[in-house]
């Protein structure tokens, strides 16, 4: 957590298999473009993510945004954060392995037995949907390992796994912002995932949503 005193604390819960890089690139884009909030990223969902102390710190700030991508839309719900002014969800859903409202379980499996060094290039392809794209993903790509990631997403199907879908206690997202060209969360699932939420569609966007949305404030303008 970067503490200056600020009014507002912008919570991050960035996608499967990230480490802290998209999450600098983002408040150091914001930051440039005038953001004065403090930021907490989260990434790596093999355990509970927020702690005690880190929830009651959170607690003091007036005003409190949430910002989850992908899966970290579901992991947010379960984090046990602070409940949040405002809330958006970017190319996820609370349903991260489901037939109608997230990715189909056999594409959820498949990823995750097959998932190696080779497989992650393909993944990243689909992900960002175009060489522009990519080019912009891989200046700021995870550095974790495949094992590692695959370890991750495994936990993580174990979690959703054998029961309803798990949902915020306490709050709700606010709005969704669903890329048309999202090949991983497929834009349908999105739209009916958050049927009665309110809804950015965002025509030319992949999966990967940092190329066209760079700061804090076009995600949650």
């Amino acid at each position: 957590m970067r503490k200056t005193g600020a009014e507002e604390l912008v919570l991050f819960f960035s996608g499967w298999g990230m480490d802290s890089a998209p999450a600098k690139a983002l408040f150091a884009r914001s930051v440039e473009q005038g953001f004065r909030g403090d930021m907490v990223a989260f990434h790596d969902y093999r355990s509970p993510q927020c702690s005690a102390e880190l929830c009651l710190a959170a607690e003091e700030y007036p005003r409190r945004t949430l910002l989850a991508w992908s899966l970290g839309v579901w992991a947010a719900g379960r984090s046990g954060v602070p409940v949040p002014h405002f809330a958006v969800a970017v190319n996820g859903t609370l349903y991260p392995r489901h037939a109608d409202l997230g990715i189909d379980p056999a594409v959820f499996d498949a990823t995750l037995e097959s998932y190696s060094e080779e497989n992650r290039v393909r993944f990243n392809r689909r992900m960002c949907g175009s060489r522009e794209v990519l080019r912009h993903f891989t200046t700021m790509s995870s550095m974790r390992g495949a094992a590692d990631q695959q370890e991750e997403l495994r936990l993580i199907r174990k979690a959703i796994s054998g029961g309803p879908a798990e949902k915020p206690t306490g709050w709700s997202y606010s709005r969704a912002i669903i890329g048309l060209k999202d090949a991983i969360f497929l834009p349908e699932s999105q739209r009916s995932a958050w049927e009665g939420t309110g809804q950015r569609i965002v025509s030319e966007m992949p999966h990967w949503p940092f190329f066209h949305h760079s700061t804090i404030m076009e995600l949650t303008a």
